[in-house]
């Protein structure tokens, strides 16, 4: 069910009886971010579902031109030091524009948000330089890091990507940014309508488990570039609700004005 950002299937996932038939595969950014960024959500990621479990998650990378003539983070965030704005970075999306509020508010500089409608936009006006920074899934920048289209600067999470092992953590480019490079991942989960009976609970997160550290699976997921990211239930939905609050603070700090 596509469409709406998700909310057309979740709505779907609301009105369904509890059963164990009917299941919703989503991310955090309808779990955990939307619900942060607008006050009049109209889904209850808390009460609206039952939680099943966590399968994998993904990092984001930034990267630039191949042409810019700075290589690290660290040239980018202290030219924003010296000169607010004088550095800009592309915006795809409202959790693309909460993650570039919380990476300035943690190293307290002003970078220059540039919102684009997708991706494509967005690298080309990389590679020509017209935009300094841009943050993609690896299963995007990968093959453009390869083919020597962009430049990449550094990975958020907590392990450095298999396919790039000398590209630094960001977290490991400034203890500030411990709760950016933490916090700013896309990681996946299934869930049920609200009111789903603890034992098909329990059935479904055994046999979830058991899909997820299949080595077959895990295999298909790292060709992807993502991490089996294994939470269960109540781990799931404990980090739903860290993390809403996480980005609330970011959207209050940052005074977001939000599309």
């Amino acid at each position: 069910k596509p469409g709406g950002d998700n909310l057309i299937a979740a709505r779907e996932v609301i009105a369904s009886a509890p059963d164990g038939y009917t299941l919703f595969f989503t991310t955090n950014g309808l779990l955990s971010i939307a619900p942060a960024l607008y006050a009049e959500y109209p889904v209850n990621t808390l009460k609206d579902f039952s939680y099943i479990g966590s399968i994998s998650s993904y990092p984001y990378i930034f990267v630039t031109g191949i042409n810019e003539k700075r290589n690290t983070p660290k040239e980018f965030i202290k030219a924003s030091k010296d000169k607010a704005e004088s550095v800009s970075y592309a915006i795809v999306g409202n959790v693309s524009l909460v993650s570039g509020a919380l990476f300035t508010t943690s190293l307290d500089v002003k970078m220059l948000p540039v919102r684009y409608k997708g991706n494509a936009d967005t690298v080309s006006d990389l590679y020509a330089e017209r935009i300094n920074l841009g943050t993609f899934a690896p299963s995007f920048s990968i093959p453009l890091i390869e083919s020597k289209k962009l430049k990449p600067l550094g990975v958020t999470g907590e392990k450095r990507l298999a396919k790039l092992p000398d590209v630094p953590l960001v977290s490991e480019l400034d203890p500030a940014l411990k709760d950016y490079a933490s916090s700013v991942l896309t990681w996946t989960a299934i869930v049920a309508p609200a009111g789903l009976p603890a034992d098909i609970t329990k059935k479904l997160e055994g046999e979830l488990k058991n899909v997820v550290f299949d080595e077959h699976f895990i295999k298909q997921v790292q060709n992807l570039g993502d991490s089996v990211d294994w939470k269960t239930a109540r781990e799931t939905e404990g980090r739903v609700n860290r993390e809403i609050e996480v980005w609330k603070k970011v959207v209050k700090q940052a005074n977001l004005k939000l599309q």
